[in-house]
C-alpha cells in the first residue's frame, strides 16, 4: 500500500515525476512541505484533538442539539457513520439525517481503550501479603480480573491456561506437591513457572515452600502468602480486581445513593444539581462524586459511580463555595461508590409539551454499552426537585419487586369499562 499523501484539492494521490517531485495527476498539483501543515490546519477533529473521518463512528461527550429534531442526542450516545461537511472543516460535521452541528466541545472520537492494569505491589499493600521470593519484582502488571488455580497444570494439563491471572496455591495444590517426589515436583513446578504468570500466591498461611522459592527466585516472579482462607481470599481479590481494572469514563454530574439506590444526577452546566444534591444531603442521604462522577464497568448489566481522588468528600455550591460534606454534616453524608440505578436528567420547564405521569415505556441512556433507566424532571418554581427525586428512587424500587402503579392504574382503568 502507497503510503504517498493525497492532493489538497482534488484528494487523488500524488504520485512522482523524475523521480523527486510529488505532482497530483489530476490537477498537476505540486506537493511543497506546507501542504501537510494545511491538510492538517483543516481537518475535523474531536474534543481530545483527534483527527475524524467521514464513516467514523463518536460519542457524545454532552447532549447535542439537532437540526431536524426536536430531542436532542444524549451524552454517552454512540453515533455511527459520520460524515463531514464542505466548507470549514475546524468544526462541523453532520450526522446521517441530521445537519450540521458543532464539533469540537461536544464529540469524543470512538478509540479502543487502553489496556489497565495494576501492580503485584498494590496486591500485597491492599491485602498485607507477605512476601516470599521476587521481591525486586512486585511492580509487575497485573490486567486480568480474574484469578486461576493451577491444578489441571501442575498434572500437565496446559491447554486453555490462563497465564495471565495471578494464580492461587491453595490447600489441595501444595498438598498434591508436598506428595510427589524431589524430581517430580521440580519438573511440575518448572512447567507452570516457565509460563512467567504475574505472581503466586499462597494462602492458609502454609509453609515448606522452599522448592517454590526456588524457582521463583530464578524465574524473577512473586512468590507471596496469606493466612486467608482460599475461598474467601478468592472472593475478595477477585473483586478488588474487577473494580480496579474495570473500563471506566468520567461524565459531568453528581452522584448520589438515595434510600440505599444509585442516582446519576446530571444537566447543564447551573441548572442546580449540586443544590439538589445538598438539599438530599441534608435529607440524610449521601454524597459519592460532585461535578466529575468516574463511572466504572463492572459487568454487562453493572455500572458503579465513584469520585476521583480530587473531588472526593466535596460539594461545590454556587455562592457559598466549596463544602467538605463529611466535616459539615458527619461521616454519613459519604460514601465511597454505588451501583448506578437511574440516570436523572435536570432540564428547563418546556412549554407546550405533552408529559405522559404514566411513564409505561422506560427510556434508557447508555453507559459503555450498559442500558440506564432515564428520568427527565423539568424544573419550575416551586417544584420540590429533591422530593421528586426521592419518589423516583422509591417507585424505581418498587418496580425491581415487581409493582408498576402505572400498570395497576391502567388495569382499573379496563376493569371498569368492562363493568359497564
Amino acid at each position: 500500500m502507497s503510503n504517498l499523501p493525497n492532493c489538497p484539492n482534488c484528494n487523488s494521490e500524488y504520485t512522482y515525476e523524475d523521480g523527486i517531485l510529488l505532482v497530483c495527476p489530476e490537477c498537476a498539483h505540486e506537493w511543497t512541505a506546507d501542504s501537510e501543515v494545511a491538510e492538517e490546519e483543516k481537518a475535523v477533529k474531536d474534543a481530545n484533538g483527534n483527527v475524524l473521518n467521514d464513516g467514523d463512528t463518536v460519542t457524545l461527550i454532552k447532549d447535542l442539539k439537532v437540526k431536524g429534531s426536536s430531542t436532542p442526542l444524549k451524552v454517552g450516545t454512540k453515533v455511527k457513520n459520520i460524515r463531514l461537511v464542505d466548507g470549514d472543516h475546524d468544526i462541523d460535521c453532520k450526522i446521517d439525517g441530521f445537519g450540521a452541528m458543532q464539533l469540537k466541545s461536544e464529540i469524543g472520537k470512538e478509540v479502543l481503550p487502553e489496556v489497565k492494569s495494576i501492580g503485584v505491589k498494590d496486591l500485597v499493600r491492599e491485602f498485607s501479603l507477605e512476601v516470599l521470593a521476587g521481591e525486586d519484582q512486585i511492580g509487575r502488571k497485573i490486567t486480568t480480573s480474574k484469578t486461576h488455580r493451577p491444578g489441571l497444570e501442575f498434572i500437565g494439563y496446559f491447554d486453555f491456561f490462563p497465564m495471565e491471572r495471578v494464580q492461587i496455591l491453595g490447600l489441595k495444590e501444595i498438598t498434591y506437591l508436598h506428595q510427589l517426589s524431589q524430581s517430580e515436583r521440580q519438573l511440575r513446578i518448572r512447567n507452570v513457572v516457565h509460563y512467567h504468570p504475574p505472581c503466586f500466591i499462597v494462602t492458609t498461611g502454609q509453609k515448606g515452600l522452599m522448592y517454590l522459592k526456588q524457582f521463583c527466585t530464578e524465574e524473577g516472579i512473586p512468590l507471596l502468602r496469606t493466612k486467608e482462607d482460599t475461598t474467601d481470599f478468592i472472593a475478595k481479590v477477585d473483586a478488588y480486581l474487577t473494580r480496579s481494572l474495570a473500563p471506566e469514563i468520567a461524565v459531568h454530574g453528581v452522584c448520589l445513593n438515595v434510600f440505599g439506590i444509585g442516582i446519576l444526577l446530571r444537566g447543564e452546566s447551573g441548572i442546580g444539581k449540586s443544590e439538589t444534591a445538598h438539599t438530599l444531603i441534608g435529607r440524610g442521604h449521601r454524597l459519592v462524586a460532585d461535578d466529575m462522577v468516574v463511572l466504572k464497568k463492572l459487568s454487562h448489566k453493572t455500572i458503579l459511580g465513584t469520585h476521583n481522588q480530587m473531588n472526593k468528600e466535596f460539594l461545590a455550591l454556587r455562592s457559598v463555595g466549596l463544602l467538605n460534606v463529611v466535616r459539615v454534616y458527619g461521616r454519613k453524608a459519604f460514601q465511597d461508590e454505588t451501583r448506578i440505578a437511574l440516570d436523572i436528567e435536570l432540564t428547563e420547564w418546556k412549554k407546550h409539551t405533552l408529559n405522559n405521569e404514566l411513564e409505561l415505556e422506560t427510556s434508557y441512556t447508555e453507559y459503555m454499552g450498559v442500558s440506564i433507566p432515564h428520568i427527565e424532571i423539568q424544573l419550575q418554581p416551586g417544584r420540590d426537585v429533591a422530593g421528586l427525586i426521592e419518589a423516583a428512587a422509591n417507585n424505581w424500587y418498587l418496580k425491581q419487586q415487581g409493582y408498576s402503579a402505572a400498570e395497576e392504574f391502567i388495569g382499573r382503568i379496563e376493569s371498569d369499562d368492562s363493568n359497564k
